[in-house]
């Protein structure tokens, strides 16, 4: 520890410590468009499913 009675002493004596803190990660969220994204899937896979099975209706 330096003199505080002199600039270069009170210089010297000036200290900063710093702490790096890393933030935890953030889940993603799922967007509007995503969630509509997967519903039309859903919806255009059940109806490919219900087109290839076969009916008792008589055309």
């Amino acid at each position: 520890i330096a003199d505080n009675d002199s600039d270069e002493g009170r210089e010297a004596n000036r200290r900063i410590e710093f702490h790096l803190i890393k933030p935890e990660p953030v889940k993603e969220r799922q967007t509007g468009l995503e969630s509509l994204e997967e519903q039309g899937e859903e919806e255009q896979a059940d109806n490919e499913t219900e087109q290839g099975e076969p009916t008792d209706e008589q055309n």
